[in-house]
């Protein structure tokens, strides 16, 4: 048996066999159906995506009708359904069984099934077996359905268990499955009639949904080949939840939560809204990820920024709210125990051009004592206009981190002392410069004055907080120390001059006092004597000038 389109004559329905057993009358309009069995059944649909649906059996039992006109069935199955497309005859979606059980029409076009359990669904490749597919559903079941021609389609709730998606990126940026799809889309005139088709809204087409959920063992596999070293990750999903599903109120959203795992080590929340059916697409949504391995990352900072991330946890908080196109996003990001080497040296000079200070300077700022660092990254903007990568994002929130961080720490840390940060050029490039209080020195003197001792605790705590960082020790001797009071008053400064011999005093003088500091830090503190860098003395010819050693971080 065989239905065609009359005015294509391409065949739309074509059936091979149909049995039926043990029918039963009454002599009116009173029927039952034992059983019913169709074989081969052939479905064309035409569209933008041409499909073929096969069924290889149908069989439907205890079909009853009182009256012609509604008809109730116990059960109605299908076994190994399939939906090939009909460009390259590759499968769009197979299931391995289908049961629909207690359906009910009436008079008035409503439907009603109690429940729809389906077994082994694919999405895309060649068989559940095989696991090449894209997405595949161990079992499902739907409960409660209902269907009307005023309220479209409606159920009580949605349960599947074993799902498992690969999503994989390809060298070009295209998504494997928009791919595949495209392979299988009609080409010319019509795609363009087909789509114009499905947007308008046919009768009955609304859908509300009371709860789906999600079981048993079900994850996400994620590649991505754009990068030079394919980045790989899994999410073990452990409970899904979505409430409230409605097409005909499309501006109540519905509620969304997720709980996962990611590589096996990292918990994921997520929770919040979606208005999936909403004129503009909406939603709302609040995550929180912790213990994820940095080291995941580093393919993608590899690539945009030169620098491996090595070792080291990451934290996030997200909250993202999407309206239409219109994006508005707050991450708050802690990253514990990170550690960095360079792989790209290009970038990374690139990268520390861009920053106050170099990144490892800058990190060494931001760690706090227990080596965590604490970002906000704020993302918000037009999506079409939005172009962040992994080097924006460091760049924009450690950029205005540094300073805030680094000054909120010293003034803690130094108490009454205080520090001078500012931001300078040199070389053309942007430079941080912390300058802690100086040592002063009584002229001509090298030791270390009275009461120093707070002042140098207070040092060593920043030694000790800052594992990464280093003390600069720039002495200063003053031209004018070694001369009277008197013989100061008679000389301006234009008729100072230094024998050869006074200046290499002063020189000495200026060494000597910073290898003073120097040795207290690491005789009392027992701080690295590498960290501790003396510069060369510089003289200063100002009446002014004090002998001091200046300590710059």
């Amino acid at each position: 048996f065989s239905l065609t389109d009359s005015s294509t004559r391409a065949p739309l329905l074509s059936l091979e066999s149909f049995t039926i057993d043990a029918i039963n009358g009454t002599g009116d309009k009173s029927i039952n159906l034992t059983e019913a069995e169709a074989k081969g059944l052939d479905v064309n649909i035409e569209g933008n995506i041409p499909l073929k649906v096969s069924v290889p059996s149908i069989v439907l039992t205890d079909a009853r009708t009182e009256d012609l006109a509604t008809f109730n069935a116990s059960k109605v199955t299908a076994q190994w359904p399939v939906v090939v497309a009909v460009k390259n005859n590759k499968k769009l979606a197979g299931l391995s069984s289908l049961e629909i059980r207690n359906v009910k029409t009436g008079l008035d076009q409503h439907v009603n099934v109690d429940r729809v359990n389906f077994d082994d669904f694919f999405l895309l490749g060649s068989s559940i077996e095989k696991k090449d597919n894209i997405c595949r559903i161990g079992v499902a079941s739907l409960s409660k359905i209902g269907w009307s021609p005023q309220d479209g389609t409606q159920g009580e709730s949605l349960s599947f268990s074993d799902l498992y998606c690969t999503v994989i990126r390809e060298k070009s940026g295209a998504l494997s499955l928009s791919r595949e799809l495209a392979a299988m889309m009609r080409s010319g005139p019509d795609k363009e009639h087909s789509i114009r088709k499905s947007e308008e809204k046919a009768p009955g087409a609304t859908i509300q949904l009371g709860q789906v959920t999600l079981q048993g063992e079900s994850g996400l596999h994620f590649e991505d080949h754009t990068l030079e070293i394919p980045a790989v990750n899994d999410l073990a999903i452990t409970t899904l939840q979505i409430k409230n599903i409605n097409s005909a109120k499309p501006s109540k959203p519905a509620s969304v939560r997720l709980i996962g795992l990611l590589d096996k080590r990292a918990p994921l929340n997520i929770d919040g809204t979606i208005a999936p059916f909403a004129k503009e697409f909406a939603t709302t949504m609040n995550a929180n990820l912790k213990n994820f391995p940095l080291a995941s990352l580093s393919a993608y900072t590899v690539q945009s920024i030169g620098v491996a991330l090595a070792s080291g946890q990451l934290r996030l908080k997200s909250t993202l709210q999407l309206s239409g196109q219109e994006l508005d996003m707050e991450n708050e990001i802690v990253l514990q125990q990170l550690k960095t080497s360079t792989i790209s040296k290009e970038l990374a000079d690139k990268l520390d051009n861009q920053l106050p200070v170099p990144l490892d300077a800058a990190l060494s700022l931001l760690r706090d004592k227990d080596g965590t660092i604490s970002l906000n990254v704020p993302i918000s903007g037009p999506l079409e206009e939005l172009d962040v990568g992994i080097s924006d994002i460091l760049i924009t929130a450690m950029g205005k981190a540094i300073v805030p961080a680094a000054s909120s720490y010293l003034v803690y840390t130094l108490g009454p002392y205080g520090a001078l940060l500012w931001i300078g050029k040199e070389l053309g490039d942007r430079m941080l410069q912390i300058r802690l209080p100086p040592v002063e020195f009584a002229p001509k003197q090298s030791k270390l004055p009275e009461n120093i001792q707070d002042y140098f605790q207070r040092l060593a705590i920043i030694l000790k907080d800052k594992p990464d960082s280093d003390f600069q020790l720039h002495p200063k001797s003053s031209a004018w120390e070694y001369l009277s009071s008197s013989k100061k008053e008679i000389l301006d400064e234009k008729e100072l001059k230094l024998s050869d011999r006074r200046r290499k005093k002063l020189m000495e003088l200026g060494q000597k006092r910073a290898q003073s500091i120097k040795d207290y830090l690491i005789n009392n503190y027992n701080i690295d004597q590498d960290r501790l860098l003396i510069s060369t003395t510089q003289i200063e010819t100002e009446k002014s000038a004090k002998p001091r050693v200046e300590i710059q971080m």
